[in-house]
């Protein structure tokens, strides 16, 4: 199951529930000619589920690959990468 919210750009993305962290920071802005998420966190919760942030703005992730993250810590902001 899914959901799929769309902010204002420059907004905040903050984590839904605690985890890990894996993050990808590609430099991406917008890719018309790829279909992708662009830049991207997903967060690996305890219970095995995930949590997918996408779309995200390049070189504003605040939070580091393999680093646990908190219910509502701020992740990165959004941007308009990928496609």
């Amino acid at each position: 199951h899914a959901y799929d919210l769309a902010p204002r750009a420059g907004s905040c993305v903050v984590a839904m529930r605690g985890g890990i962290a894996i993050t990808r920071d590609l430099g991406y802005g917008q890719t018309p000619h790829l279909r992708i998420f662009g830049n991207y966190i997903t967060i690996q919760h305890d219970d095995g589920e995930f949590s997918h942030y996408g779309h995200l703005r390049s070189g504003s992730f605040r939070v580091r690959n393999g680093e646990r993250v908190e219910q509502g810590q701020a992740l990165a902001l959004v941007g308009n990468s990928g496609y």
